[in-house]
C-alpha cells in the first residue's frame, strides 16, 4: 500500500509503501495528520489530492460500496476508547466479528480460542460493562483478530491504561504483527518503541522521516511467528458483481441484523421486557382510538346525519 493523502493542516505530500506484516509506529504532533493518515488507510476518510494503492492497484477510481467492501475485508480497528458492545459478554463480542461463519458450533469454538489466546479465557461470560480497561482493549483486539483481515489499525490504543496493561497491550499487538500488517498511531515514540519494527514520523502534512528499525530476517524470524494471529487471506481487491453475490450479501446483512437484535434482546432481558411492554401498550392505546373513530365515524354513517350540518339545522330551527 502506498500514497500521498490529507492531513489536518495540509497534505501528507511523500510517497510511502507499507508491506504486509510488521508493528508500524505512526507518530506526530497533534494537528500533524497523524490520524487522519490512519482513517484514509482505512477508508474511513476520504481523499482529495494524491493516490492511495493497494498492492499497484489505484483505490482513487473506488465508489461508496467498494471502499465499503474495502473495509470489511481488509481492515481491522482499536480505537483508544475501545468501542466494546457493553451489554454482550466477551464471547459474543467476539463471535459478532465472525457472523461470516454459519456454522454457531464453528464459530463459537474459534471465538473461545482466540480469546484464550488474549489471555481473557476466564473472563469469557463476564459483560463488556465488568471489564477493567486493560480487558476491554483485550477484547476488542480479540475482536479485531477474529474478523481476520490483513490489515490492524490501532489509533492510541493504550492512551486511557496504566503503564503494566499498556505494556501488556503492545506486546499482545507485536505478537499479532507476525502474521498481520498493524499500524499504530501514538503520540509517544518512547511508548512502542521496543516493539516497532518501522517509525514513521508525521511534521505539518508531510513525512518528516521513515525508519525500518529492524532487518527483515529479524522482524520475522521463524522463531518468533504466532501462526494463531495470521491472516488467512490475502487483500481483497475490487470485483465484477452479480445478481447472486448482492442477493447473498443482503440476506447475509439482514441476519446479522436479526442476530444482534435478539443477542441485544437477550443481554438486558429486564431493560427487554419493559421495553416490550412499553411499545405493547402503545399499541393497544393507538389501537383504541382507532376503533373509537371508526365506531363514531359508523355511527353517523348510520344515523344519515352529517353532525356538523345537523347541528346548523336545529339552530336555524330554534331561531326566531
Amino acid at each position: 500500500m502506498r500514497g500521498k493523502v490529507p492531513s489536518a493542516s495540509g497534505y501528507v505530500k511523500s510517497r510511502w509503501r507499507l508491506k504486509g506484516g510488521g508493528f508500524v509506529a505512526i507518530t506526530g504532533k497533534s494537528g500533524a495528520g497523524k490520524t487522519t493518515l490512519l482513517n484514509v488507510i482505512g477508508g474511513l476518510e476520504p481523499f482529495e489530492e494524491g493516490e492511495m494503492y493497494l498492492d499497484g492497484q489505484p483505490m482513487s477510481p473506488y465508489t461508496q460500496q467498494e471502499w465499503e467492501e474495502y473495509q470489511a475485508a481488509n481492515i481491522s480497528c482499536i480505537f483508544q476508547n475501545n468501542n466494546i458492545l457493553e451489554s454482550f459478554t466477551v464471547l459474543e463480542n467476539v463471535e459478532f466479528a465472525l457472523t461470516g461463519i454459519s456454522d454457531r458450533k464453528e464459530r463459537r469454538e474459534r471465538a473461545k480460542k482466540i480469546i484464550e489466546r488474549v489471555g481473557l479465557k476466564d473472563r469469557a461470560r463476564v459483560r463488556g460493562s465488568k471489564l477493567s480497561g486493560g480487558e476491554k482493549q483485550r477484547a476488542v483486539i480479540a475482536r479485531a483478530i477474529a474478523k481476520d483481515s490483513p490489515i490492524l489499525l490501532a489509533d492510541e490504543p493504550t492512551g486511557n491504561l496504566d503503564s503494566k496493561t499498556a505494556k501488556d497491550v503492545l506486546k499482545l499487538l507485536k505478537e499479532v504483527s507476525y502474521g498481520k500488517l498493524v499500524i499504530v498511531v501514538t503520540h509517544n515514540f518512547e511508548d512502542v518503541k521496543e516493539y516497532a519494527t518501522r517509525h514513521i514520523r508525521v511534521f505539518d502534512g508531510a513525512i518528516e522521516s521513515d525508519e525500518c528499525l529492524v532487518g527483515e530476517k529479524q522482524k520475522f524470524a521463524q522463531t518468533e511467528r504466532k501462526e494463531d494471529f495470521s491472516a488467512a487471506r490475502e487483500f481483497v481487491f475490487r470485483k465484477k458483481r452479480n445478481k447472486a453475490a448482492q442477493t447473498r450479501k443482503r440476506s447475509v446483512a439482514l441476519r446479522d441484523c436479526v442476530l444482534l437484535g435478539v443477542k441485544r434482546f437477550f443481554s438486558r432481558p429486564k431493560q427487554g421486557v419493559l421495553m416490550s411492554a412499553v411499545l405493547t401498550i402503545s399499541l393497544i392505546c393507538m389501537l383504541c382510538v382507532v376503533s373509537f373513530m371508526t365506531y363514531q365515524d359508523s355511527y353517523f354513517y348510520g344515523m344519515n346525519v352529517n353532525p356538523i350540518e345537523g347541528s346548523a339545522h336545529r339552530l336555524r330551527k330554534v331561531s326566531p
